[in-house]
């Protein structure tokens, strides 16, 4: 078995699904799960598994870029470090409080969306997140960090296209590192970022454009 479609099935259980070795695509979304183990499923490139009641989910060491959908559960953590390159990933909607990006080799963003909305979130380590060489010049789709707990938010990524924070209430800094702004300037920079709704934003601080970056920055005062 390759694809593995069992949505809408009122399923409580996956038990077994550890036997399915050469599965590629999982969609158990709109079920009854608590829980998610995936570990023995290393050929997964697709994971979907939205509107459940996980509370924990386990993902295997892949071999592929994936996309994953695990939004709208109950997940308090999840270990991010078995994934190597990201097409896409929506953990929206959920109870986690801290999110790190830890695989010590780097996770490489290939192509996609990234949505890490409506979650309690007071801390979100993307340090360990780089663009891929694959794509590169090429910028990551969108990245949605909205309704959360955050107080200071470092993007470290030149390469994405739109960026989403809005309704952080706690928010009070953002870090763009990366010659993030070059690519605005580049790319539009209108529609490249939507800030709104943080109301003790105080800060915005990007890297240094040599000869621009007084001018640019101009760009930010709207969102204080």
């Amino acid at each position: 078995v390759i694809d593995l479609y069992v949505d809408n099935q009122s399923i409580v259980s996956l038990e077994g699904i550890q036997y399915f070795t050469n599965l590629s695509l999982l969609d158990c979304s709109y079920n009854q799960l608590v829980s998610l183990d995936l570990t023995q499923n290393v050929n997964l490139q697709d994971v979907f598994g939205s509107h459940n009641f996980i509370t924990n989910a386990i993902l295997p060491n892949f071999t592929n870029p994936v996309h994953i959908n695990l939004s709208h559960n109950q997940l308090s953590q999840i270990n991010l470090a078995t994934i190597n390159q990201l097409v896409y990933l929506f953990l929206n909607n959920n109870n986690l409080t801290s999110l790190t990006f830890n695989n010590p080799n780097y996770t490489y963003l290939v192509d996609g969306v990234m949505d890490v909305s409506n979650n309690p979130l007071v801390s979100l380590d993307m340090s360990q997140l780089r663009n891929s060489e694959s794509n590169f010049g090429e910028p990551f789709d969108d990245l949605y960090i909205n309704n959360t707990l955050l107080t200071q938010l470092v993007c470290p990524l030149a390469y994405i296209k739109y960026y989403y924070i809005n309704n952080n209430p706690n928010l009070e800094l953002i870090s763009f590192q990366n010659q993030l702004m070059e690519n605005f300037v580049e790319n539009d920079f209108d529609t490249g970022l939507q800030i709104s709704n943080n109301p003790n934003l105080g800060y915005i601080c990007v890297d240094d454009i040599e000869g621009e970056f007084t001018t640019e920055l101009e760009f930010f005062e709207d969102y204080f």
